[in-house]
C-alpha cells in the first residue's frame, strides 16, 4: 500500500476514534438529567416535579407497529402518587375486582430474558394498585411501594 495513503487512513482512523470518544464522554453526559422530560414524554404527561431516582426501559419488538411495553419506576411522595393516577385517569381497585385478575399480578413481572435490576415491584396487590384497560390500544397498570412508583404501560397502535 502507497506509503501516503496508508498515513492518510491511519490519520481518519485517529479521528472517527476520537469523535467516538468525545461523543461517548461528552453526548453522554447531554442527556444526563434529562429522564423526567423523556419519561413524561413517553408517558403522555407532565411528572411532577417532586419525582426523583427515575429508571424506564422502553421495549418496542418491531418497529412496524408503534406496540411498546413501558417499565417505570421513580420515587415520589404517596399523596403525589395518588394525583398522579388522577392526572393519568387510572382507576384504583379493590383487588377482588375481575378487571384487575385480567392483568395482574402478571403485569409485574417482565419478560424471561429481560433483567432490569432496578425493578422490583413484587406481585402482591395493595390499595394502592390502579389500572386502566384500552380495549385493543393497550393497557396501564401502577401501584406504589416503599416510597416508590411503579408503572407499566403497554400500547398497541399502528404507525
Amino acid at each position: 500500500m502507497d506509503p501516503l495513503i496508508r498515513k492518510r487512513l491511519i490519520e481518519i482512523g485517529i479521528i472517527l476514534a476520537s469523535g467516538l470518544l468525545f461523543f461517548s464522554i461528552i453526548g453522554g453526559s447531554m442527556y444526563k438529567g434529562n429522564e423526567r422530560k423523556v419519561l413524561s414524554e413517553l408517558m403522555g404527561i407532565a411528572l411532577p416535579s417532586s419525582v426523583e431516582d427515575i429508571h424506564y426501559y422502553k421495549q418496542q419488538r418491531s418497529p412496524d407497529l408503534y406496540e411498546h411495553y413501558l417499565y417505570a419506576k421513580f420515587k415520589i411522595p404517596k399523596e403525589t402518587f395518588a394525583e398522579l393516577l388522577q392526572d393519568m385517569e387510572l382507576q384504583i381497585y379493590e383487588k377482588s375486582a375481575p378487571q384487575l385478575r385480567r392483568l395482574l399480578p402478571a403485569a409485574w413481572k417482565t419478560e424471561t430474558t429481560l433483567r432490569l435490576d432496578w425493578w422490583d415491584p413484587g406481585l402482591e396487590f395493595n390499595e394502592d394498585v390502579a389500572m386502566q384497560y384500552n380495549g385493543s390500544e393497550g393497557w396501564t397498570v401502577a401501584k406504589y411501594k416503599d416510597g416508590y412508583a411503579y408503572i407499566v404501560l403497554y400500547r398497541r397502535l399502528r404507525k
